[in-house]
């Protein structure tokens, strides 16, 4: 009783409650059509998949499923995963609030820049270069503020290159082949989320760099028995993200923006 009173006390658990009311209502009364029926069941139902976490977490764990192949160069010689020692960091920058009243870098970059961000400068051997690669389209600029962040870990500005024009994955793949003047030949560590890695994984290989991957945050969790079932704002953000994120890579498929693809979606 307690966790279904905290669910209904949440917006989307209210607006769920309500709008099964009124359909009940609305079906009871037969003043609809079967094509309208069909349309306010089918809509609630769509909604309610959307946002139950059981839904959206197995569509974030089938969205973040490595399609990639990791190069042999990429591994120290153990099990424990990528080695990133020396290799220059790539991190792409996700996006920013270019309207707060403020420039604290910790509140103007989003949190997924954020930590993406902060997992690079985790990964710091005392000689790493890194390349922040994200402008905007207004006077702030993602890789400053994330030159900020890294500079509070520690990290010196002499061993920082900063993108602030590209606007875009393809956008960034290509700024940073301009700023290593064409060679694309030594490995990269690139650092992304893990939705995201799949797509930029292949837009940066189709440009000839070799790819170290090193996802910053996964966006799935398990859910918990039977409340995994009930819509949740959480569940419905995830939804939208993963969607978002088929859409983009069905689009550079359709465009040759991504020429060798092996996505099973």
């Amino acid at each position: 009783m307690p966790v279904l009173l905290d669910w209904f006390l949440q917006p989307l658990g209210l607006v769920f409650t309500v709008l099964l009311i009124g359909l009940l209502l609305i079906l009871r009364s037969g003043a609809v059509s079967p094509v309208q029926t069909s349309a306010l069941v089918g809509s609630t139902m769509l909604l309610w998949l959307c946002s139950a976490p059981l839904t959206a977490n197995s569509m974030v764990k089938w969205m973040e499923r490595p399609r990639y192949t990791v190069p042999d160069v990429c591994f120290g010689g153990g099990e424990e995963g990528p080695s990133t020692v020396s290799l220059p960091i790539v991190v792409l920058g996700a996006d920013l609030d270019a309207y707060v009243e403020s420039d604290n870098p910790y509140r103007v970059l989003s949190r997924e820049s954020l930590m993406r961000t902060l997992h690079a400068a985790d990964l710091d051997s005392g000689n790493t270069a890194y390349y922040l690669m994200g402008g905007g389209q207004t006077s702030r600029k993602l890789s400053d503020y994330m030159a900020a962040v890294l500079a509070e870990q520690g990290i010196p500005e002499s061993r920082i290159v900063r993108d602030r024009l590209s606007l875009s994955t393809r956008g960034n793949a290509e700024r940073l082949r301009e700023l290593l003047a064409a060679d694309t030949s030594a490995p990269i560590t690139l650092i992304t989320s893990a939705l995201h890695m799949n797509r930029a994984v292949h837009v940066f290989d189709d440009l000839g760099f070799m790819v170290c991957p090193s996802a910053s945050a996964s966006l799935y969790s398990v859910s918990a028995g039977w409340v995994g079932l009930l819509p949740y704002i959480t569940g419905l953000s995830k939804t939208t993200l993963v969607i978002r994120e088929w859409l983009a890579t069905l689009k550079f498929r359709a465009v040759g923006v991504i020429s060798d693809l092996r996505a099973r979606y």
